[in-house]
């Protein structure tokens, strides 16, 4: 059993499949600049302010509300694959403007993505997020839908690395002489 879960815990189980290439949806998760563009509910923004992309290296992002309210989510990385596969525990969890009913997430949980490349330019994500208490469950169920939907407009709408580079002149910035 994991140890992160236990008879009293929940687990949230989540699937999306992308329109873009396997490398794309990966850079979207691992990128800081693309990660602040999608991640948290819709109506949330994000601040990366540490993404240490190696086993056991930390990220941490300030997520703000619609109604401005402000929380840290913070981890550690355990596996890093590219492109096939990111887990990470999560030892800080949102905790902006939580119904009466929930019970703040205070006891890390354990985030398992998982990347398969479905067909050309086409893949998908899938999420298992352990550990969670089962007031907060619900949220997380809610959450990482909506997650991956604005996941789904940043990646669908920008071109792969390639093609960006072909469009800006192959990386070189044109200055006046």
């Amino acid at each position: 059993m994991n140890p992160l879960q236990t008879t009293q815990t929940k687990q949230v189980e989540v699937r999306r499949t992308l329109k873009a290439a396997l490398q794309q949806v990966f850079d979207a998760w691992t990128r800081p600049e693309l990660v602040a563009l999608w991640w948290g509910p819709e109506g949330f923004t994000t601040t990366i302010t540490e993404l240490d992309l190696r086993i056991g290296g930390r990220f941490c992002f300030e997520m703000y509300s619609p109604k401005g309210s402000q929380s840290t989510m913070a981890g550690v990385y355990q596996v890093v694959a590219a492109p096939h596969r990111l887990a990470f525990t999560m030892s800080e969890h949102c905790m902006c403007e939580l119904p009466e009913n929930v019970q703040p997430q205070r006891t890390p949980t354990l985030v398992v993505v998982n990347f398969h490349e479905v067909a050309p330019q086409r893949s998908e994500v899938v999420i298992h997020h352990t550990g969670l208490n089962p007031s907060f469950a619900p949220l997380v169920k809610q959450g990482w839908p909506s997650s991956l939907t604005k996941l789904g407009a940043v990646v669908e709408h920008r071109p792969p690395q390639s093609e960006q580079a072909k469009h800006s002149g192959g990386g070189q910035q044109n200055l006046p002489a």
